[in-house]
Order: structure tokens, then C-alpha cells, then sequence
């Protein structure tokens, strides 16, 4: 009887020095959704403190016909030519269409979307400008940021980028690119998508968040030199997808009218 009362409490002592035969496991899972939802929580948190939205996009679809919930901002350059000769490199703006050699373009959600683009300001030197539209969003590991953007490769030289970019709380850290077009002509090293003076479809795309934490989204353009012609990025129905959510369907019509170039299109100024 002893004996057994022994052997009993050895294997008892057992069970539990290897986790009760897998109550370690839950524990552990116990756990990590606990420092999940602590994350999330003090996120929030701090999103809230700083007017930042929960989860979500503001007037993501710009439908109030304005930029608000953006913040927009558009670097300045000097131009010898015109007065005021400091001017701004581009403009930021909500549109109901876009019309370009007797075709129009609609919104993908709504009666609007967002136009950023560069100018016609014949600037003086080999500056760099950004003209942007920003928003700071808080997301919870797994949640996307989705969107649809198209472009109009409006300047023959390969000067000008439109994108969509996503950037750490800071906004010093670029994280990802989920979404870039270029200006050019073909030329070797032009990586424009569509010819000069045409428009591009309308793209989807989204980015997932590696960690909960506050993000930076930008809706941009880049250029640099004289800013003589303008490229225009065009974008809409921007949304939060929550994790293990179902996705939304948005049209994602082919990017290139003959197929994907064969290497990755490449942008350093």
C-alpha cells in the first residue's frame, strides 16, 4: 500500500514539474494574450492622449470633400520666373473626377478622392520637394491599411514619384512602400509605368502592421529640379481592416496594360 501511495506521488511530482501535462502551454498562451491586450491598452491609450484615431481612418474615403483628418503639408521652392517667387512645389486636393484625353475617371468609393501631386513652378535649382497628405493611426498587430490609388505620369522626365507610404509613431522611420508610381518617358532608367501623359488604373493594395503600436500613413509626391510638369497620384476608400476580419473587395484592375515589367520598379534621386 505504501508502495503505491509512493509510485502515486512520484508520478503526481512529475506531472507537475512538466506542466501538468500541457497546463504550461495554456499558461503560456494565458499570457501572451495578456501582454497583447496590456499593448493594445496602453497603445490606445496613448493614442487617445494624442487625438489619434483608434483603429480606423478618418474620412478615409474623403468624403466630407475636404482634407480633413489629413494633415497636409507641401515644401516650398523659389522660382526667379514668377511672384511670389517662394511657391509651393504641388497641391493637395479633393476631387469628384479626373478627366484626361476625353476619359473620366471616378471615385472607387463615394463622390470623392484625394489628388496629390507636383507643379508647374519652374523652380530655380536641384532641390528635392514632398507634398503630402498624413494621418497617424493606432493598429493592432495584424491589422491592415488598405486602400486604391492610381496615377498620371505627367512630366516626360523621370522626376517625379507618387506613393503611399506607412512610417513609425515618429515619422523618422520608413517602414513600408505599399503602393509607388514614377514620370518619365520609357528612357533607359525611366521606370514609369504607363506612357507620358496617360493614367494609370486604379490599384489596391494594403500593408499589415508587424505590432500593435501607432503608425504614420502618407499619401505623397516627390520631385526634384525645376518641377516643370506636373504628375498627379490619385487616392480612395483608405480603411482599417481589423485582424482576422474579412476583407473587403475592391476592384484591382491590371496594373500595366502589357503585363508586370520584369524587374521591380527601382527610385533613388
Amino acid at each position: 500500500m505504501k508502495r503505491a501511495f509512493l509510485v502515486t506521488a512520484l508520478a503526481s511530482l512529475a506531472l507537475y514539474g512538466c506542466g501538468g501535462g500541457g497546463s504550461d502551454g495554456a499558461n503560456e498562451n494565458t499570457l501572451e494574450a495578456s501582454q497583447s491586450a496590456t499593448e493594445t491598452a496602453s497603445a490606445a491609450g496613448s493614442a487617445k492622449s494624442n487625438g489619434i484615431s483608434n483603429r480606423s481612418i478618418e474620412n478615409g474615403s474623403f468624403e466630407t470633400g475636404t482634407t480633413t483628418g489629413w494633415d497636409v503639408d507641401i515644401d516650398k521652392g523659389y522660382s526667379s520666373l514668377f511672384q511670389p517667387n517662394i511657391r509651393p512645389a504641388g497641391t493637395v486636393t479633393v476631387v469628384s473626377s479626373w478627366m484626361f484625353q476625353g476619359a473620366t475617371r471616378l471615385p472607387v468609393d463615394g463622390q470623392y478622392f484625394l489628388r496629390v501631386g507636383t507643379g508647374n513652378e519652374w523652380f530655380d535649382g536641384q532641390g528635392t520637394y514632398d507634398i503630402t497628405a498624413s494621418q497617424k493611426v493606432l493598429l493592432q498587430k495584424g491589422d491592415s491599411i488598405t486602400g486604391s490609388s492610381f496615377y498620371y505620369n505627367g512630366d516626360f522626365a523621370a522626376q517625379d514619384t507618387v506613393w503611399v507610404k506607412v512610417y513609425n509613431a515618429s515619422g523618422k522611420n520608413l517602414l513600408a512602400t505599399p503602393w509607388i508610381e514614377f514620370s518619365g518617358n520609357g528612357n533607359p532608367g525611366d521606370h514609369n509605368s504607363v506612357p507620358y501623359t496617360q493614367s494609370s488604373d486604379w490599384t489596391a493594395w494594403e500593408w499589415t502592421a508587424p505590432k500593435t503600436g501607432v503608425y504614420i500613413l502618407k499619401l505623397g509626391a516627390t520631385t526634384f529640379g525645376d518641377n516643370r510638369f506636373a504628375t498627379y497620384g490619385f487616392h480612395d476608400a483608405i480603411s482599417v481592416e481589423l485582424a482576422g476580419m474579412k476583407k473587403k473587395s475592391f476592384p484591382a484592375p491590371q496594373r500595366w496594360a502589357d503585363g508586370p515589367p520584369s524587374r521591380a520598379p527601382f527610385y533613388r534621386h
